[in-house]
């Protein structure tokens, strides 16, 4: 919805009509970058988008995500907290990640 939800436009063949989303997030620092989180019990992937959602990228992910965190001005930057208890970085929105650190307990991440 672009007008507060009056009116709603359907994404299905932008993301796929089999896809199952549990989450939007769009960046703080940009609003045209929007990522979707995919149902890890379907499928562990993310959505991602540059254009304000006009088009989507899917990429697979190797964890499940359970929280993402955004770096308040490079909007690129995001840090991912996985259900395994591992911390991840992407310095690409989300195209990429990299292992930052595994056992970290949620109230530091958090913090």
């Amino acid at each position: 919805s672009t007008d507060y939800g009056t009116t709603y436009e359907k994404l299905n063949e932008k993301v796929g009509t089999k896809s199952i989303l549990s989450y939007l997030y769009v960046s703080p620092n940009n609003k045209r970058k929007i990522m979707l989180l995919t149902d890890p019990e379907v499928e562990s992937s993310l959505l991602i988008s540059l254009d304000e959602g006009a088009s989507y990228q899917k990429h697979s992910l190797g964890f499940d995500i359970l929280s993402l965190l955004f770096h308040p001005e490079q909007e690129d930057w995001i840090l991912a907290y996985s259900h395994d208890q591992k911390l991840y970085v992407s310095v690409e929105f989300g195209r990429r990640w990299q292992l930052v650190h595994g056992n970290v307990v949620p109230n530091r991440f958090y913090w």
